[in-house]
């Protein structure tokens, strides 16, 4: 039997850098902004995650897209 997507919802995430610990090893943060359509591309995700990030007050490391779906069997 196929599985069928019902639904599928999207978090943004921004890993920031936010310094060194005692030891010079570097710590990050991560900014999560919640309820993104699923059905948005990757490419449209990571322009808001650049814009987004334009406006954080710490170097953005890296933009993450975390998709959460439904599955239901076909039928």
């Amino acid at each position: 039997m196929a599985a069928v997507r019902k639904s599928t919802q999207s978090v943004l995430k921004l890993l920031v850098d936010n310094g060194v610990n005692a030891k010079g090893i570097p710590l990050t943060a991560t900014r999560t902004f919640d309820d993104f359509s699923g059905a948005l591309t990757d490419d449209t995700v990571l322009e808001i995650g650049t814009a987004l990030g334009a406006l954080q007050s710490h170097e953005v490391a890296a933009v993450k897209r975390v998709d959460t779906v439904e599955l239901a069997a076909e039928g």
